[in-house]
């Protein structure tokens, strides 16, 4: 961690924002890396890309909205990172049942992070069980 406002009166923890440029230039080359050959792990790299921006709001700023946008690109991945394993290990074969699944998951995420956004722990749960599955 670091102080709050003290190398810029405007940026909350410059360091921390700065690092985030890692995680877009990550996602960036992973879709790159990627293009034309696996479409589900450029929408991978495309969420990387949108934590790294969210991680900016977040940092920079402090504020709820820029937590949300750290938080939900980050569940969004997690539920992208499950759905790609659960394909890879023969958990769910018909790539309709796949997309349902993973739209479904993501609207799930998405409205139970809201609904509980005052409660951190419930992110941290939440985020620590899918990391867990991974």
């Amino acid at each position: 961690c670091e102080a709050n406002f003290t190398v810029h009166s405007h940026v909350a923890e410059p360091y921390n924002t700065v690092s985030a440029i890692f995680l877009i230039g990550l996602g960036i080359l992973g879709c790159i890396h990627c293009a034309g050959k696996a479409n589900a792990y450029v929408a991978l790299f495309i969420l990387l890309i949108f934590v790294g921006f969210g991680t900016i709001a977040l940092h920079a700023t402090l504020s709820a909205h820029g937590q949300a946008a750290d938080e939900v690109p980050m569940l969004l991945l997690t539920v992208g990172m499950v759905a790609c394993l659960a394909e890879a290990r023969g958990l769910i074969r018909n790539k309709i049942v796949l997309g349902l699944f993973t739209l479904l998951a993501s609207i799930a995420v998405v409205l139970w992070y809201f609904y509980f956004q005052h409660n951190y722990i419930i992110f941290i749960l939440s985020y620590s069980i899918m990391v867990a599955f991974i």
